[in-house]
């Protein structure tokens, strides 16, 4: 990379001519050779480039409190919220479904063993939990994502209270696999470690 000095006669150029590209830095100007990026296509560029699509999708389809409860996470890391919970959930997200909707308020327990089933009725799934160390009258979230997509959508019975240990998720697509979250609610953006089970509606 060759830096430039401009002129009376030539203050300044971008862009390429050949294989010659002219563009700058910080104010400085530069002169460098057009390089092709490689784009190999592998299977392991097309599953990371699938995670972060359903990355995405999901993360526009979040709540503002939800999207506000990475803030402080974000800030510790010098990076911004969505890319929060991107780093948080592309790995798992590359071999099966991303898991962590919130991180973790140390201060608000969580219910605990979340487990989901298919309901009775079509379009319905069943989840059970048991109170764990939660406050029997905190507020129990739910939210719902068919697995092969990547849009998060609250399903009809939700919320209910931590003392009922189990609800009926409605409003379902039949036969569809859904990833069902179950959020310990603490007020504003706030929430327990998510807890989250699979199920058919």
């Amino acid at each position: 990379m060759a830096t430039v000095i401009w002129s009376a006669l030539l203050s300044d150029a971008r862009g390429k001519i050949g294989d010659v590209v002219f563009s700058g830095w910080k104010g400085r100007a530069y002169v460098r050779r057009r390089v092709i990026p490689a784009n190999p296509n592998s299977a392991a560029q097309q599953a990371i480039r699938t995670a972060m699509t359903l990355c995405v999708a999901s993360w526009q389809s979040f709540s503002v409190n939800e999207k506000a409860s990475w803030t402080d996470y974000a800030a510790s890391r010098a990076i911004s919220t969505f890319n929060s919970f991107t780093q948080s959930n592309i790995v798992q997200e590359r071999t099966d479904d991303w898991r962590i909707l919130t991180p973790a308020n140390s201060s608000i327990n969580s219910i605990e063993t979340f487990t989901c089933s298919t309901g009775a009725t079509d379009g319905n799934i069943e989840c059970y939990w048991t109170l764990g160390d939660a406050d029997v009258d905190a507020s129990i979230q739910f939210r719902v994502r068919v697995r092969e997509s990547g849009a998060v959508e609250t399903p009809d019975g939700s919320p209910l209270t931590a003392s009922v240990l189990s609800a009926t998720l409605s409003g379902l697509v039949s036969t569809s696999d859904y990833m069902v979250y179950g959020l310990t609610f603490g007020g504003s953006t706030e929430y327990g470690p998510s807890r989250y089970g699979n199920a058919v509606a």
